[in-house]
């Protein structure tokens, strides 16, 4: 169901919404071509994948950091995320634990929350640059830069073609 139909089934009185949820259930039950694509979709959309997100740029570190904390602080509101700060252990013998290198963070997404995520980066980003790498859970790994929506867009795109390949 694309975004734009699940909100006109919203629309609808709660008793045709039930109606409808159980007519569809239905037809999938008494259909083995309608199981195998749901059971696909689902295998699809739901599949986890690593991104990590680079905001470095040109400006000072410490613009850098209040911008990383900004987008760490407004990533965890989006819902079908995770979002942590990249933390980069010491090196042995060294008395701290270790740090969290500016402009880095990671998110674990499924291929359904993509969208959410790539549409939120580009209100917030405008034509600031930014390094995406999806580590898929096979050890695929695919990286970009986008500067701007249109690239952003071909970029999740990407990465949703990325993730049905097997």
């Amino acid at each position: 169901m694309g975004r734009s139909l699940r909100e006109k089934l919203n629309q609808l009185p709660q008793d045709r919404q039930d109606r409808i949820r159980q007519q569809a259930e239905q037809w999938i039950a008494e259909d083995p071509v309608l199981q195998d694509l749901r059971s696909d979709f689902h295998a699809i959309t739901l599949q986890k994948m690593i991104l990590e997100l680079n905001f470095r740029d040109q400006t000072s570190a410490e613009r850098q950091e209040k911008f990383t904390q900004s987008m760490f602080q407004q990533l965890k509101s989006v819902p079908g995320l995770t979002v942590d700060r990249v933390a980069e252990l010491a090196p042995d013998g060294s008395r701290s634990l270790g740090r969290f290198p500016w402009g880095l963070l990671q998110a674990v997404v499924t291929v359904a929350s993509l969208k959410t995520l790539f549409g939120f980066l580009g209100d917030r980003l405008g034509d600031k640059p930014i390094e995406i790498k999806a580590k898929f859970a096979d050890g695929r790994v695919f990286q970009v830069t986008a500067s701007s929506m249109a690239e952003l867009t071909a970029a999740r795109e990407a990465i949703e073609a990325m993730a049905k390949i097997n």
